[in-house]
């Protein structure tokens, strides 16, 4: 799943994840298995302020995402409405037509 969190998005960190939590919901009621990032989110952000005092952090996309998107077990990324207005967002959408993964846009 990929759409704003952070930057972007429906204006709020709380609107942003609830959008993201009912498209998670969604997908797995067709027997989808989603990769859910929600278990990831507060330690993410606490490592974010602890190492950054706040700023974006590439390394986290670099460092966390990127081995799973190489990994070769994600098939296919769903993109969430405004997911342009993300900068993580245009990161993994880069890196999906990079590696020849299946972009979905919801």
């Amino acid at each position: 799943m990929c759409g704003p969190i952070s930057t972007g998005g429906f204006g709020s960190i709380k609107a942003n994840l609830n959008s993201f939590n009912d498209a998670i919901i969604n997908l797995q009621s067709k027997n989808l298995n989603v990769f859910d990032q929600m278990p990831f989110e507060i330690p993410m952000k606490n490592l974010k302020y602890k190492l950054s005092g706040g700023e974006y952090m590439e390394d986290i996309l670099t460092n966390f995402y990127l081995p799973i998107f190489e990994s070769g077990r994600i098939q296919e990324l769903y993109f969430l409405p405004h997911w342009q207005s993300s900068h993580g967002s245009n990161w993994e959408h880069e890196q999906a037509k990079r590696l020849g993964i299946k972009i979905t846009y919801l």
